[in-house]
């Protein structure tokens, strides 16, 4: 599946849709810094696929705008543990 993820800098979220259903990962901005803390994606391997895209498109926006990033979220901390070459935009605080 390759899904084609929209951002709304304003709304302060990435989303996308997985064959009919709305997909999310949301943020907030404190010091620089993107706190990853909502996501909504579908049960399954439409739903893994669709949170490893949007993770990936999120971790590429904060490595090219320069955040860092805290992860509030188990599924995003999933990401992280099978993506060290994203460590070191991870805040560990």
């Amino acid at each position: 599946m390759n899904l084609i993820v929209e951002h709304d800098e304003t709304a302060q979220k990435f989303t996308a849709d997985a064959n009919g259903e709305e997909c999310l990962l949301a943020y907030t901005i404190v010091n620089n810094t993107l706190n990853l803390h909502v996501m909504v994606v579908p049960d399954g391997k439409a739903g893994e696929e669709a949170a490893e895209q949007l993770c990936m498109t999120v971790f590429e926006y904060a490595k090219k705008n320069n955040f860092k990033i805290i992860s509030s979220s188990e599924q995003i901390d999933d990401f992280i543990k099978k993506h060290p070459e994203f460590d070191d935009l991870v805040d560990k605080e």
